[in-house]
């Protein structure tokens, strides 16, 4: 067997909040749980209007138009703490009560993961240190398991010294590799779940590096283990995607060069906010939005700094020379990806 190792990222399963309106106690009751969990205040007005949006998605759009968030830039730490109003205990209950937690997201992206491990995360119910649906064994650590026909692999390494190189090789020495790209979403519990079930696109309320629609793999394991582990239950669901299925697709935009790159990323995580003609920009942006989700694939470089001012100023992560690579996977290879899910990764509730 040759081992191709590659060394080089929502959604979580939700259910829609939808209060019924004949019954105001039951609304009221639940709001004050929210407020109760996150040190969140004053918040009934993000649900006067529901739909199907789900609770996060809820109070992501409130927080948003509430405290004008648009125009934040940078401290999101101190926004998220002392501006918005979560409270220290419950960010520290997940982990995210350091400046570090939020780099290279923007204060909407901080906004979901927050809200979400904090609101959908509740129900996990471990057992022995595993999602409580797969029946884990401590017997059978190190051992790769079954969960309706697919695979998974219980991780049981320290976080704070983990090995990536070793992982990755103890995971995949049972797979065929030849003339494929091994790739990983780093990722929840639940989530990784339902992506196990079914591979869905959610488009989000505001663009990321590579538009509205994506599903994002990588190519590098430590990027992946870095994304998952801000989860207090952490997945990685790893790929076996054929060289020539990539090769094969029609719509293929390839961002390897940095000028262009730089230029893709800016325009899209910036949105006209400003200026006389601001209906026809807003237009001509959304145009261009839909152009970048209508393509198959887009590859290029993870971007660090979100928040940069300038074109020039838009950087990528890189680890010494080692720049990662990031895959914005569209609506049409979704039912190709999901035949391509090798296992699954589920790291210990610690």
């Amino acid at each position: 067997m040759s081992f191709k190792m590659i060394i080089n990222q929502g959604g979580l399963q939700s259910f829609t909040f939808t209060p019924v309106l004949k019954n105001r106690n039951n609304k009221s009751i639940r709001i004050c749980a929210i407020e109760g969990i996150t040190g969140l205040r004053n918040i009934d007005d993000a649900f006067l209007n529901p739909l199907n949006n789900t609770e996060v998605e809820l109070l992501v759009s409130f927080l948003e138009r509430k405290y004008k968030l648009h125009e934040v830039e940078d401290d999101i730490y101190f926004y998220i703490r002392d501006v918005i109003g979560f409270s220290d205990i419950s960010l520290e209950n997940i982990n995210a009560n350091y400046e570090e937690y939020y780099d290279n997201m923007s204060i909407s992206e901080a906004l979901t993961v927050i809200l979400t491990k904090l609101i959908d995360h509740k129900g996990e119910s471990p057992v022995n240190g595993f999602p409580r649906e797969f029946h884990f064994s401590p017997n059978n650590r190190g051992i790769i398991q079954n969960y309706k026909n697919r695979q998974w692999f219980p991780v049981s390494d320290n976080r704070q010294n983990i090995n990536y190189e070793n992982l990755l090789i103890r995971v995949m020495r049972s797979f065929n590799t030849d003339n494929s790209k091994i790739m990983f979403h780093g990722t929840s519990w639940r989530s990784a779940i339902s992506i196990m079930n079914r591979i869905r696109i959610n488009q989000r309320l505001t663009s990321t590096d590579f538009g509205l629609r994506n599903f994002y793999l990588t190519d590098n394991f430590q990027t992946s283990c870095m994304w998952a582990l801000r989860n207090n239950y952490a997945a990685i669901v790893i790929f076996i995607i054929p060289e020539e299925f990539i090769d094969n697709l029609q719509h293929h935009l390839i961002l390897n060069e940095k000028i262009l790159w730089q230029q893709t990323v800016f325009r899209i995580r910036n949105p006209p906010e400003e200026g006389d003609n601001l209906d026809e920009l807003i237009d001509e942006y959304e145009s261009f939005i839909r152009e970048i989700d209508s393509n198959d694939l887009i590859s290029g470089p993870i971007v660090r700094n979100i928040k940069a001012r300038t074109i020039e100023d838009v950087d990528y992560i890189k680890y010494g020379e080692l720049v990662p690579y990031q895959y914005s996977f569209k609506d049409s290879t979704v039912n190709f990806l999901n035949n391509m899910i090798a296992v699954t990764l589920f790291f210990e509730d610690v």
